[in-house]
C-alpha cells in the first residue's frame, strides 16, 4: 500500500475535525467551536499519529 507523508494524516485528520466541529456548530457558538478546535488540534494529532503509523 505504501507509506503517505505526514502531512497527508494531519490534513486528512484536519478535515474529520472540522467536519466535526461543523456538526458542533449547531449546538454551540461557532467561534466557540472554532476557538476549541485550534486548541485541542495538536492533541489530537499526537494522539493520531502513533494509532496510523502503527496500522502502517
Amino acid at each position: 500500500m505504501g507509506e503517505y507523508p505526514e502531512q497527508f494524516w494531519q490534513f486528512g485528520i484536519q478535515w474529520l475535525w472540522v467536519a466535526v466541529s461543523m456538526e458542533l456548530a449547531t449546538q454551540r457558538d461557532s467561534e466557540e467551536v472554532v476557538r476549541g478546535m485550534w486548541q485541542n488540534f495538536p492533541l489530537l494529532v499526537s494522539r493520531a499519529m502513533p494509532v496510523v503509523k502503527r496500522v502502517l
